[in-house]
């Protein structure tokens, strides 16, 4: 029970105040608390860790350890107390004990330390903690320069040597003017947080549009980004604005200039959300990782000046925090690349005495070839006075998030033709230590997220990994993983012991008392009865005795001479109590399986050494420990270690409902998973590097055909009957491009008018597992190579369909006997295969009769894979599948209407479509700008002086946006129905002063701000009533489409009505549209306008409304759900002239909440149908 107290205690702690202890979460270390403390009248501020050393021993006499990466000097030196002040910590204290002691001793520590005005050197927390003692060796940085760390010991407050970080000194504020004007001409947004004039800011936000880099839609899509958001780069210098020589001369472990990248809705993130990014609970959480219900984004409606990590956030903040200033100072001395300058890092980390020669730059793009052109300069190369430290921070995160594919993310070695090289997601290299870092650093997308998230994937994942390794086809088994599993084959180290029939209780006979006295709540271990299966089916083979030999019918078995022994019997359980307790109960966490009759002979030998006598309901078994690593085992017993291992992961559903009922607790924290199952399925989920997303929904079971007449499918776009289709998108983001220039090529040669064809690629569900994580190749030989070598295809879906059948392609493996599929899966899969399309070179294909061979993979794209599923599987998985709105494409794919792939029918209908066009690339002039808050720069223009010049002329910033056209005051309010002011007005005292006080904070903005900057309007002066506001939304990009129908139909602002209720703050406002009418979402509308105009939003109901929100929030968020292009909002052309009425808009309301499942609050009968 000493875990499970120590996260209760610690969640607890979270809610309860310290004094000087605040933000208070889980370590990074396991086992351990992470907090910061903070001194105002001291200036002090940093980050402290509390390692439990043996977390079973929490409250019962437990040691622990305080670590810090803050060295302050003098008075605010905590380093020589650490140690001390750990060995004081209670013994025997509670989570919130141990705090408390600690917020009291720290301030009295710090406010009686004698200032000798020596600087302290304090060693930053080393990151070989995070490893295992195989791989920690030799990661020290040789980099680090002593006399200049002792020059540049950084601290983020000292009250010699600079204010805390909220009051910092205008050091470098002119050079830091000058390199953000820089930023801001090479067409990059500048926040400054907070925005006051002439002072040095906290922080620096510096932002891009994602469309801006040009990438494919389906590369944004697995990456989690979305065209309108932007890539935001957060700065925060600790000790003004260091000079380039300065930032060079750092060592590695600096905190004096700190980097967070992420995403965000709008342009610039809210301070409270760069505060929290640099000192809160370390990096941003991944959006919507707790949504029960995750839809698409009219569902999701989050802060829009949220600071979000992105998919790459964990590993650039490492590299800019650490190594940025290290690489420029070489690139800056060799004049040499980005990617060179990290490989000369690498050869000085490996020897430091390494003799580096100069090498040339080199061809490569600063970014990406599709980047704007303003951020293809080489600002890096600039001369020393002209370096902008910020815009040059910025190119490099948006290269290594645009290339985060063709290099490892934990070391930045380039991946070449190894596992990771041409995938779709980034990866790591084939180096054990790179996979450590990659799982237990964060560099990984989040397990939590991803099983709320993307459940059916998940469970598909588990299950290819399951066949692979059954079926001997798994490539590469991850022997570097940090797994602990049983190995029967020492059956001498096991303890035996009684067990009854249900593998629910242990008990310890005399003998083995010290097994007895380790075993700890919620540990695995392997129990083998050996009684069990003695009046069941014996294992064959096994010597026992001989039998006479009897001939008899053909239901007899003939036994001459066979020796026959019962099997042993074999089931993973966990403990639910100690040993203190005399029996053990256990659950068990997986099926029974039988054991290979040599284990089998050993198991009993063992077992026969304790001569245990019969006791009626108690079986003699032996209990063997999850002690062995998979290196310590054969081939053929790591893929049977590695498949007990996985029947004991839970189903994915209940994983998901365990996450959504602790919604800020991770998963390894639940008592059903053991740390090895956790790291298991990390690895499964990290390592695929495909993007799969089910789009079609499960039908009824009744139209589900026999599995052996695939060939009579149906055509078109309803799906395949038994297969559950996936979008299936594979290859780096360049990829696609090599694939359209090749697709071209064929249309400049003129020979066909179909540039490309669609065939199927079928292979038994053992190989998906890599095919998924590497892409189609042939490097494998599956069914022969009759027609030549290269990749297969069929024109024909029954054809490809034969191949998906599992084939014999390797033993299983021979250590238990367990099933062929893995027993909790949803889907359970039966076979699989991949539509695809092919560039239409087949004068240049290795084979074309009978089957397409393909020898060039950068001419085969996956586009969809189809899985067939089990009879078990019902439509409760379509819960699970989201529903993708088909959206309109601006082109097709031309294809022969010969083309047959369904066999006797073809595939799909040729249909009129315009001609395909590009999208012009807008970009953004953010008027809202704060940096002419620090004073216009020395001259007037920043002109380019980076190390490669762009074409032509330098772009000049755009002052002028296409917007709909508005003019504050020509609203008509009389002719929107006036209400008399509300029975509760009176009596409602805290609603009248929040909402006098949002009217000034309003008022006071439009004051100070042009309207075109906010897009939102409401008149002061016609306010009579605060309980009921007309707001107008104005000055709409006429790029979207809601600003074309606007100007089409000559409306000039959207007209909302926001209604208050007796319990506001507490209860969120009714806000509704009053004209113009939209299209609804079920004619191809968007913009979250319900079909009666009032707003769908979980923000405006109970279960998403925040108190401490304010109104001019509310008002953007509803202004960015306008401006949505998935699905876009469109006005409504054949209802122009109507107004919504509120009765239809609260009918609407009501059902969109039901639908969704959100709280609507209690007063909205009377703030809209009562209101009197």
């Amino acid at each position: 029970m000493s875990l499970k107290k120590f996260y209760r205690d610690l969640a607890l702690a979270k809610t309860t105040s310290f004094g000087h202890v605040s933000s208070i979460r889980r370590g990074e270390l396991e086992d351990g608390i992470a907090f910061t403390y903070s001194d105002e009248s001291m200036n002090v501020v940093f980050d402290m860790e509390l390692v439990i050393r043996d977390v079973t021993e929490y409250t019962k006499g437990a040691t622990f350890m305080l670590v810090t990466s803050y060295g302050g000097s003098g008075k605010t030196d905590v380093s020589e107390n650490l140690q001390a002040l750990s060995e004081q910590i209670p013994a025997q204290g509670t989570v919130c004990e141990i705090l408390a002691f600690l917020s009291d001793s720290l301030a009295t520590a710090l406010t009686t330390h004698c200032d000798d005005g020596d600087i302290s050197q304090t060693s930053d927390f080393d990151e070989a903690s995070f490893m295992d003692e195989d791989y920690a060796d030799g990661w020290d940085d040789p980099l680090t320069a002593t006399d200049e760390q002792n020059n540049h010991n950084i601290r983020l407050a000292d009250n010699n040597n600079g204010p805390a970080p909220g009051n910092i000194v205008n050091s470098g504020l002119a050079e830091l003017k000058s390199a953000l004007y820089k930023a801001k001409a090479a067409r990059l947004i500048i926040g400054l947080l907070p925005a006051e004039p002439q002072q040095f800011p906290r922080f620096i936000s510096l932002a891009i549009r994602v469309s801006v880099l040009g990438l494919p839609s389906d590369v944004l899509e697995a990456w989690g980004l979305k065209s309108g958001e932007y890539l935001v780069l957060l700065i925060h210098f600790a000790n003004g604005y260091p000079s380039l020589a300065r930032y060079q001369a750092l060592p590695e472990k600096q905190l004096d200039v700190q980097f967070r990248f992420g995403k965000c809705a709008a342009p610039k993130p809210s301070q409270k959300a760069a505060s929290q990014a640099f000192f809160g609970t370390g990096e941003t959480r991944q959006s919507s990782t707790t949504s029960e219900n995750p839809k698409s984004s009219e569902d999701d409606m989050i802060d829009p000046s949220a600071f979000l990590a992105n998919h790459m956030s964990a590993p650039i903040n490492r590299q800019l925090n650490q190594s940025l200033h290290t690489l420029l100072r070489l690139r800056r001395g060799y004049r040499t690349s980005w990617g060179t300058a990290h490989e000369l890092l690498r050869r000085l980390q490996t020897d430091p005495d390494d003799d580096i020669q100069p090498m040339d730059v080199g061809e490569e793009a600063i970014i990406s070839p599709d980047a704007p052109e303003a951020l293809k300069v080489d600002y890096a190369l600039d001369d020393e006075d002209q370096v902008s430290i910020p815009l040059v921070a910025m190119q490099f995160a948006l290269r290594q998030l645009v290339r985060c594919t063709e290099s490892c993310v934990a070391c930045q070695e380039s991946m070449g033709e190894g596992l990771g090289s041409g995938c779709l997601k980034p990866y790591v290299c084939e180096k054990p230590l790179c996979l450590y870092q990659y799982l237990s650093l964060g560099f990984g997308p989040s397990i939590e997220h991803e099983i709320i998230n993307n459940p059916l994937v998940v469970d598909f994942l588990v299950s290819l990994l399951y066949s692979a390794v059954m079926t001997a086809r798994i490539r590469e088994v991850p022997l570097a993983l940090a797994v602990k599993v049983p190995n029967v084959n020492k059956a001498a180290r096991g303890a035996v012991v009684r067990v009854n029939e249900t593998f629910t209780s242990v008990r310890v006979p005399f003998g083995n008392e010290i097994w007895k006295a380790r075993v700890r709540t919620g540990q695995l271990f392997l129990v083998a009865d050996t009684q069990k299966s003695e009046s069941q089916s014996p294992h064959p083979g096994t010597p026992q005795r001989r039998a006479p030999a009897i001939h008899a019918g053909p239901h007899v078995v003939h036994t001459d001479g066979i020796n026959i022994e019962p099997a042993v019997e074999v089931a993973v359980c966990r403990a639910d109590s100690d040993a203190a307790t005399g029996s053990i109960h256990m659950t068990r966490l997986s099926g029974t399986f039988t054991v290979a009759p040599a284990a089998t002979s050993s198991i009993r030998s063992r077992v026969q050494e304790f001569h245990l006598s019969k006791e009626p309901g108690w079986n003699s078994a032996l209990v063997l420990d999850f002690d062995d690593t998979l290196l310590s085992l054969s081939d053929d017993d790591q893929r049977a270690s590695l498949a007990l291992l996985m029947t004991c992961i839970p189903p994915v559903r209940e994983m998901r409902d365990w996450l959504l009922k602790n919604p800020e607790r991770a998963l390894s924290e639940w008592d059903r998973v053991d740390r090895s199952l956790v790291v298991l399925l990390t690895w499964i989920i990290a390592s695929n590097r495909s993007h799969l997303v089910p789009d079609q929904q499960i039908p009824d079971q009744g139209a589900r055909p026999n599995p052996q007449t695939t060939h009579k499918f149906t055509h078109g776009d309803q799906g395949v009957p038994g297969y559950l289709r996936f979008r299936f998108l594979q290859g780096a983001p360049g990829k696609e491009s090599q694939f359209e220039k090749a697709a071209q090529h064929v249309n400049a040669k003129g020979s066909t008018k179909f540039p490309t064809i669609f065939a199927w690629h079928g292979s038994p569900m053992g190989n998906w597992h890599s095919i998924i994580r590497t892409g189609l190749d042939f490097s494998t030989i599956s069914h022969g190579r009759a027609y030549g070598n290269g990749i297969y295809l069929s024109p024909h879906m029954g054809t490809s369909n034969t191949y998906s059948r599992d084939h014999p392609g390797g033993s299983r493996p021979r250590l238990y006997t367990m099933p062929q599929d893995w027993s909790n899966a949803e889907l359970s899969p039966l076979s699989a295969i991949s539509l695809c399309e092919v560039v239409n070179r087949k004068k240049e294909f290795v084979s074309t009769t009978p089957h397409y061979v393909v020898n060039r993979i950068d001419w085969v794209q996956c586009r969809y894979l189809y899985v067939e599923y089990g009879q078990a599987v019902t439509k409760a998985i379509n819960e699970w599948i989201v529903a993708q709105k088909k959206q309109p494409f601006k082109g097709y794919v031309p294809q022969a209407s010969s083309t047959q792939l369904l066999d006797a029918h073809e595939y799909g209908d040729a249909e009129h479509a315009d001609e395909l066009t590009s999208e012009e690339i807008s970009y953004d002039d953010w008027s809202g700008d704060d940096l002419e808050l620090l004073g216009p720069d020395s001259a007037t223009e920043c002109p380019y002086q980076g190390e490669t010049k762009p074409q032509g002329s330098a772009p000049t910033l755009s002052t002028e946006r296409r917007l709909t056209p508005y003019v504050p005051g020509t609203l008509d309010l009389s002719s929107i129905p006036k209400l008399p002011e509300p029975s509760w007005a009176a009596s409602s005292s805290q609603a009248l002063k929040v909402l006098s006080r949002e009217v000034k904070d309003l008022h006071r903005i439009q004051s100070t701000m042009h309207f075109c900057e906010l897009g939102w309007s409401v008149n002061m002066e016609a306010i009579d009533n605060l309980f009921r506001w007309i707001v107008e939304l104005h000055s709409f990009d006429t790029s979207l489409p809601l600003g074309r129908d606007m100007i089409r139909l000559g409306v000039t602002s959207i007209v909302l009505e926001v209604r208050f209720g007796a319990g506001f703050p507490m209860s969120p406002p009714f806000v509704r549209v009053v004209r113009p009418r939209f299209l609804p979402f079920s004619r191809g509308g968007g913009g979250h306008v319900t079909m009666g105009g009032a707003i769908c939003s979980e923000l405006l109901t109970n279960s998403g409304w925040l108190p401490t929100l304010s109104m001019e929030k509310v008002l953007l968020q509803v202004r960015l759900g306008l401006c949505e292009l998935d699905p876009a909002a469109r006005l409504d052309l054949s209802m122009q002239g109507m107004d919504y009425n509120i009765s239809e808009a609260v009918e609407a309301y009501k059902r969109a909440a039901a639908a969704h499942g959100w709280q609507i609050p209690a007063e909205m009968q009377e703030m809209t149908l009562s209101w009197r």
